[in-house]
């Protein structure tokens, strides 16, 4: 019986979506003599631990933005990572003692990672002789950093050929690095028409739709945005995601009787997927699922002040592959729009180039890898 477990962290959505993604895959492809194994390494660790690791993030990045990105900068410098490591590795050690009694009673002989803290972990076990399993590491945003390195990774799969050069620019050798995509919920890939999607959402047609969100958490000035969208004389359609955030949605549903364009906004949602073929423009936060999502959906980003760090070179990914666009102020998105709507040629231009990006079997070619030996 081979013996496969995808760990994740749930610190972020996209680390957890990208585990699931590959499960669900695995689930497809897999034999009888197959077993896979899903789980959450925060789930492993003590209650204090899981909380400071998660929420901690979560208010960082949404409080702290400025003090997140120095840090997350300063720990992709060598010297300062190396001087970190001894202190993050005791740490660690000292709060993930039950996922390593569980991975060396479990003896697993493939482990997939799609966190950087179970990189850690299976790398030092590794290291040390306490399982001998193959360790597959995915990098969930467009660029690499040192957190995710470990010389005990037996193939790294990343989001795009760019990412593969980076990690090749810090030592890793070529032969080990995939550059498969990020993988997304098969959903996406399901073939769908819109006129099916406006009739399940009560939409009034398939005009041109532009979407703006702010991520799981809805931040960002998605208001002064779908405010100003308003003002344009072009005619097209807005689809809002406010997320977990209900003041945003509350605020945005009373303006709506307002509202000059046709405005439909919605909460947390399941069906990202249909409402991204739906659309045509994205004003949205650019984390590393998302953007994969609208590579997919041949969607056009227009990315919302990133926060320093992982979301900032995702931004410059877009642009150094003119497959998107980067804004400050709310005002920016509104001429973004503007531009595009009055320019068809320029639109297509975009979407040749995300085509070129886009890795619709990211899912199952990790799946294949994990199945059969390197």
């Amino acid at each position: 019986m081979r013996k496969i477990v995808i760990i994740y962290a749930s610190a972020g959505e996209g680390h957890k979506k990208a585990a699931f993604a590959i499960y669900e895959q695995l689930r497809k492809q897999s034999t009888s003599d197959t077993h896979v194994t899903l789980i959450d390494s925060l789930d492993y660790a003590n209650a204090f631990f899981k909380f400071v690791y998660k929420m901690g993030y979560i208010f960082m990045v949404k409080y702290m933005s400025t003090i997140w990105g120095f840090c997350y900068y300063l720990l992709d410098n060598k010297f300062f990572f190396t001087l970190n490591q001894p202190f993050r590795i005791l740490v660690n050690t000292l709060n993930t003692r039950k996922l390593v009694a569980f991975l060396k009673k479990e003896n697993f002989d493939t482990c997939v990672s799609t966190h950087f803290l179970a990189t850690e972990v299976v790398s030092r076990m590794k290291k040390e002789g306490k399982i001998n399993a193959r360790l597959i590491t995915l990098i969930t945003d467009y660029k690499s950093h040192l957190f995710w390195q470990t010389k005990q990774v037996d193939t790294y799969v990343v989001g795009s050929e760019d990412t593969k050069q980076n990690l090749i620019s810090r030592g890793v050798d070529e032969s080990i690095i995939k550059a498969y995509g990020i993988p997304i919920d098969p959903k996406f890939s399901i073939v769908k028409t819109k006129e099916e999607i406006v009739k399940k959402l009560r939409l009034a047609d398939t005009k041109f739709t532009v979407l703006v969100m702010g991520g799981g958490f809805g931040v960002g000035p998605i208001k002064e945005i779908v405010t100003q969208l308003q003002q344009l004389k072009a005619d097209f359609q807005i689809l809002v995601v406010c997320g977990h955030n209900e003041d945003l949605f509350k605020d945005l549903s009373a303006l709506k009787p307002k509202f000059s364009k046709p405005t439909t906004v919605f909460g947390f949602c399941n069906n990202m997927d249909e409402i991204m073929y739906l659309s045509d423009i994205m004003i949205s936060k650019v984390g590393g699922m998302s953007s994969t999502e609208s590579f997919v959906s041949d969607l056009i980003i227009v990315a919302i002040s990133p926060i320093p760090g992982q979301e900032m070179r995702n931004a410059k990914f877009l642009l150094r592959n003119e497959a998107g666009f980067m804004i400050k102020k709310p005002q920016e998105a509104v001429a973004v729009v503007a531009d595009l709507t009055s320019d068809e040629t320029k639109m297509s231009r975009i979407k040749e180039k995300i085509a070129k990006i886009a890795k619709p079997n990211a899912a199952k070619d990790i799946a294949n890898l994990a199945l059969h030996e390197a």
